[in-house]
């Protein structure tokens, strides 16, 4: 289970929407220290059929900033239901390469965020 706890504010409340909603899910994962994305960034570059999805560069995840989350649909069918209820909320659904990520901006905004940065 996914910790929640460090989830901007507004994730969690879509969270709380979702399933006041009826919405059945599983949250994966929620926020990411430097440290665990690197451990899953690792896996995912060396092949590890345990990472199928593709994990961002340590340090620009909107996961390690609290601003998105992982989340798979009960019973797993009903994906899209989830993906649609989220999007009602205002989520950015991360798309069929990574169907289960949801976070609070569109990837270009968080782009130009980590340009920005220097990142």
């Amino acid at each position: 289970m996914a910790n929640e706890a460090f989830l901007h504010e507004d994730l969690r409340w879509a969270i709380e929407q979702l399933r006041r909603d009826g919405v059945r899910f599983r949250l994966n994962s929620g926020y990411r220290s430097i440290a665990e994305q690197t451990r899953l960034y690792n896996l995912w570059r060396s092949g590890s059929p345990s990472q199928r999805y593709p994990v961002a560069v340590p340090g620009t995840s909107t996961h390690n900033y609290g601003l998105a989350f992982d989340a798979s649909a009960i019973p797993p069918t009903t994906q899209t239901q989830l993906v649609r209820a989220a999007q009602r909320l205002g989520l950015v659904w991360a798309g069929p390469k990574d169907p289960v990520h949801f976070q609070m901006v569109t990837q270009s905004d968080w782009s130009n965020f980590l340009r920005n940065l220097g990142l």
